[in-house]
């Protein structure tokens, strides 16, 4: 599990020991990264579903993206769907870090076919040393 949190509001996002999410929720942090007008990634929590949007806000600040997580009316969380204005600088470093303690709090665990923290990493890594680069 992860979750979000905004001022006083969390979110928990349950991962799915049967339908892994890894894959698809780095793809989506790749979109964004790349600067895509938008780009969503539903999960799986075995029955419901969490869909997480980005889309870019156009003005004269290109970073801005407007963030959703809506969730299935059968969810405890589906109360507290909602919408906010993030830096899309901001909202990838903090996702990064999330994921970041969900590798290390999962350091060895075998995740599918894979070492969960060590696919995390990798491609953590590949999403920073691009950035680090964007801002020579």
């Amino acid at each position: 599990m992860d979750n979000f949190t905004f001022s006083r509001l969390t979110i928990d996002i349950w991962l799915s020991s049967i339908f892994d999410p890894i894959p698809d929720l780095l793809n989506w942090i790749n979109n964004i990264h790349n600067g895509a007008e938008l780009s969503f990634v539903e999960i799986d929590e075995e029955s419901l579903f969490k869909k997480l949007y980005m889309e870019k806000i156009h003005s004269l600040n290109e970073d801005l993206y407007l963030f959703k997580i809506i969730a299935d009316p059968g969810s405890s969380d589906y109360e507290y769907s909602f919408n906010k204005i993030v830096s899309k600088a901001t909202f990838i470093s903090k996702f990064i870090f999330a994921l970041k303690e969900l590798a290390t709090e999962n350091i060895d665990r075998k995740w599918y076919n894979y070492v969960l923290s060590k696919k995390i990493m990798e491609n953590i890594k590949a999403i920073e040393e691009v950035s680090y680069n964007n801002c020579k």
